[in-house]
């Protein structure tokens, strides 16, 4: 299976289309569920599976990028256990370079559809990866400010940021400056999907009502473990900021109004955008 699997460099023919139609069942038989962490690393398995599948990362083609990044996701998980979030010392592994790949391809991308794989996949991975996702900030907050204000991208990105925040809360709440950009952005899509302006969904997607949700949801989320300071300093300039509207002026005060030390078990964030 390995064999055919790594022969996606190769010209299109039959090895390329049997390696396309193995990759599902290379995730759900052979590493799902099947190998603990001592059964891949123990000869080096990891390495032989990571090595074949890592090329494919570089295919340009939407049909096998979901199925790629769930093998990838999957093995990872498995091979790298979740890092405490107290943790000062998180050491680089291939998670690290899956997540840099994928955020310059989703960067660079044009094609809508491979846009739309990308960010799909993008939660999962970072909700597999853990805190040293927020090492990547800045390269994620370039990507997901383009891709939260992208009507075919919004909800998976919201669900991105949900992923982030969950794992990465301890570092997030520390980062004045991040926190601030990623409370405004959400802010601007909860605005153009109350007030009509920017984003226009289809009606498959739920709409704009749905995705009003998914952001006062998001935002919510980032207001637990935000600093108080930074809650009541973007509560003063929002009139500044955005053009008020009746229904936008109300969600935001819900957002902003609600108690800055609300947290849960845990600490982080619970609600979670479907």
């Amino acid at each position: 299976m390995i064999l055919y699997v790594e022969e996606f460099d190769e010209p299109p023919g039959e090895k390329m289309t049997m390696g396309k139609n193995l990759l599902p069942s290379l995730l759900v038989n052979d590493i799902n569920d099947s190998y603990s962490r001592t059964d891949l690393t123990s000869c080096c398995h990891d390495e032989v599976i990571y090595k074949a599948v890592e090329p494919i990362l570089y295919q340009r083609d939407a049909d096998i990028v979901p199925d790629v990044m769930a093998c990838i996701t999957t093995l990872l998980s498995t091979i790298y256990p979740p890092q405490d979030l107290l943790s000062t010392s998180l050491q680089w592994n291939h998670f690290d370079d899956v997540l840099t790949l994928l955020l310059d391809n989703m960067y660079l991308e044009q094609n809508c559809r491979l846009r739309g794989c990308y960010i799909a996949a993008l939660a999962p991975l970072l909700s597999a990866m853990g805190l040293s996702s927020i090492r990547h900030l800045a390269q994620l907050r370039r990507t997901l400010d383009e891709y939260l204000l992208e009507p075919l991208t919004s909800l998976e990105a919201l669900k991105a940021v949900n992923s982030l925040m969950e794992v990465g809360w301890p570092r997030l709440c520390q980062d004045t400056d991040n926190s601030r950009w990623l409370l405004v952005v959400l802010l601007k899509v909860l605005r153009d999907s109350t007030t009509g302006g920017g984003i226009c969904l289809g009606e498959g997607s739920g709409g704009r009502p749905r995705l009003a949700e998914a952001a006062t949801i998001t935002a919510s989320n980032l207001v637990r473990i935000l600093p108080p300071s930074i809650v009541s300093e973007l509560r003063e300039e929002v009139p500044r900021l955005f053009t008020i509207g009746p229904k936008f002026k109300d969600r935001v005060q819900s957002i902003l109004q609600q108690p800055a030390d609300t947290l849960v078990d845990g600490g982080g964030p619970t609600a979670v955008v479907d």
